[in-house]
């Protein structure tokens, strides 16, 4: 999909695959480690996880300045509950 939206010169296509492709890599890694604790027969310490509302990455802890992805101010982050 990327190559067709670069081959298509589709800038906003690109820009939101893109961030979905980041956004995804930060969920990878929170289920390996949901998965690594279940097969420990743990549970996951509580944490605080906030979604960025304009382009859908995923952010674990506390505030940041600006989303690594789009560079949304905080302020566009909300708390997933």
């Amino acid at each position: 999909m990327l190559a067709q939206a670069q081959a298509d010169q589709e800038i906003s296509a690109q820009y939101a695959i893109m961030a979905r492709l980041a956004a995804e890599k930060v969920h990878v890694e929170l289920y390996s480690k949901a998965v690594e604790a279940v097969k420990n027969g743990k549970d996951l310490d509580e944490f605080h996880v906030y979604n960025c509302s304009v382009c859908g990455y995923t952010h674990t802890g506390g505030p940041i300045d600006k989303c690594p992805v789009c560079s949304a101010g905080w302020n566009k982050f909300r708390e997933i509950v």
